[in-house]
């Protein structure tokens, strides 16, 4: 069985780590991840016990944007069912900024497309210096 695509720990202090998990594809996001996103900050906000979030990215990037083996997939969706897609990426972002509990991006490596979104959402991003933003 493969991991979760994204990751998520809550440790005794209430820092709720979210870790996008798809390495493979330098963290490129797809309905999948996306509905996780969604599942780990909802979880996390209805938590009593969650303080704070921490967003990062598992592998060499943070994130890099829409996986494009899945654009071309969702290209062949009706008008409607691309519009369902584009409201439930929006819903992601929405709910970072929504949250009313600290969240905090950890950039490091790329940080493309819909990254620099979830990093625009977050309350605090710390960048190390070989992050690169586009």
């Amino acid at each position: 069985m493969s991991e979760p695509v994204v990751l998520l720990d809550i440790d005794t202090r209430g820092v709720a780590t979210v870790t996008i998990n798809r390495p493979e594809v330098n963290n490129a996001y797809n309905s999948e991840m996306i509905q996780a996103m969604i599942d780990g900050v909802t979880h996390c906000a209805s938590n009593d016990a969650v303080r704070i979030i921490v967003i990062k990215g598992n592998g060499r990037h943070f994130q890099a944007g829409a996986d494009l083996k899945w654009l071309k997939e969702i290209s062949k969706l009706s008008p409607e069912e691309n519009l369902a897609v584009s409201l439930s990426t929006a819903s992601a972002i929405r709910g970072l900024t929504e949250i009313m509990k600290p969240t905090v991006a950890l950039i490091h490596g790329g940080c493309f497309g819909g990254g620099t979104g979830i990093a625009a959402a977050c309350d605090i991003v710390i960048a190390s210096e070989d992050a690169l933003f586009s």
